[in-house]
Parts: C-alpha cells; structure tokens; sequence
C-alpha cells in the first residue's frame, strides 16, 4: 500500500497522508512503480503502478489508475489493464510514465 501527502504552501506544511490503492490493508498484495502526473487544467492527480491485488500469489499484475479530483483528499482506482501478466525472469524496467492533461469536449458548429 502507499500514500500520498499534498502541501499548498509550496512544502512548508504538508496534508496527513491518504492511502492511493483501495484494496484491503494487509491483504499481501504489492503496489510498486508509481508514477504521479498532475492535471495543469482541473488539478487531478493521477497515479499510475503496477499491482498485484488480483493475484493470491502476488506473482502476477495489472496497472490500476488511481485518480484523485478533489486536491489529494481521496483516491479513486481504476482498471488500466485487465490481463494480469508475470515479468517472469525478465527485467521489464522500472519507470513507468504518465501525462495528465483533460482536454475540454470540443463540439462541432455545424
């Protein structure tokens, strides 16, 4: 499990910290790689990493998204992936990236 602080001052004082992932506390499921993006437009966080919380052997996992619009107060997961897969005995990296930008609905003036 992780957790994330907000600070609106600039890093003076920072928020208590929120748990990101959604899933059970101590259930035994790794959350790693965590890449953070912040939305310029509407302020969302967002968080992308691997997990493993749909693997009993903790082998095996997806991305989840977890998205926060109200200024890190909370965090809503999402499924990015829905195969789990096993990096095996390859090393698959360890960055992982993200870009958070909500581009407004453009409508048709025809």
């Amino acid at each position: 499990m992780f957790f994330c602080s907000t600070s609106t001052d600039g890093g003076k004082k920072w928020s208590a910290p929120v748990r990101v992932n959604n899933d059970p506390v101590h259930d035994g499921a790794d959350q790693f790689f965590q890449w953070l993006a912040v939305d310029p437009i509407d302020g969302a966080a967002n968080v992308i990493f691997y997990d493993r919380r749909g693997d009993p052997k903790n082998r095996k996992q997806t991305v989840t998204l977890a998205r926060s619009t109200d200024g890190g107060a909370s965090f809503q997961n999402y499924g990015w992936t829905t195969e789990p897969f096993e990096a095996g005995e390859v090393f698959f990296g360890d960055y992982s990236g993200i870009a958070g930008i909500r581009r407004p609905c453009i409508r048709s003036l025809d």
